[in-house]
């Protein structure tokens, strides 16, 4: 029997101006994993991790935080504050 996905995050796009950061990153995270994240200086990591709680808002994909799922993109509207209050409640980080 698998575990529940807690955290997942589908074809997450951001860019900073010209500068793509995330270009299609995807990731499931089951409840009880524990996942490194590594790669050189400025591949996006931080931001990857920034844009599940919304500390940056992704321009495209989807993230899913227990039953909570957010889409983001040029033809979906914006989050509410109270769906980004709902997310933020089930995520936590140590860096």
């Amino acid at each position: 029997m698998s575990a529940e996905i807690a955290v997942s995050v589908r074809d997450l796009h951001k860019s900073f101006g010209a500068n793509e950061v995330l270009k299609g990153v995807s990731l499931a995270a089951h409840t009880g994993d524990v996942i490194a994240i590594i790669g050189s200086s400025g591949s996006g990591k931080s931001t990857l991790l920034r844009c599940i709680p919304m500390l940056d808002v992704p321009d495209g994909g989807e993230i899913t935080v227990g039953d909570e799922a957010v889409r983001f993109g040029p033809a979906v509207p914006a989050p509410g504050r109270t769906q980004i209050g709902r997310l933020r409640g089930s995520v936590g980080f140590v860096f």
